[in-house]
């Protein structure tokens, strides 16, 4: 599984900075917004490394994403000390 490690890792290092204003701003507006509006800070450059953002979950902060290509689903976690992930396994399922 190190080729899919290896996209993972590039997906989180791609959305390092976006992920960690992504999680304060939520911690903020989490009252007023709507989750899945958050998608759309991550969307594109994930696109450009071949995944795709499914879902975005609230608590803990943090998405679904599936690279088709690959063959690899992988739940994000966001907190205020780490970015964290698990590969699922993969379902086929792309919104």
């Amino acid at each position: 599984m190190n080729g899919a490690n290896d996209l993972i890792e590039k997906l989180l290092n791609a959305l390092d900075s976006d992920l960690a204003h992504g999680y304060c701003r939520w911690q903020d507006e989490k009252d007023y917004e709507d989750i899945n509006d958050y998608a759309v800070l991550y969307a594109a450059k994930a696109k450009q490394l071949g995944w795709e953002i499914t879902k975005m979950i609230s608590r803990p902060y943090g998405f679904l994403a599936v690279n088709a290509i690959a063959r690899i689903e992988l739940r994000v976690k966001v907190t205020a000390r780490a970015i964290r992930w698990t590969a699922l396994p993969f379902s086929g399922a792309i919104s």
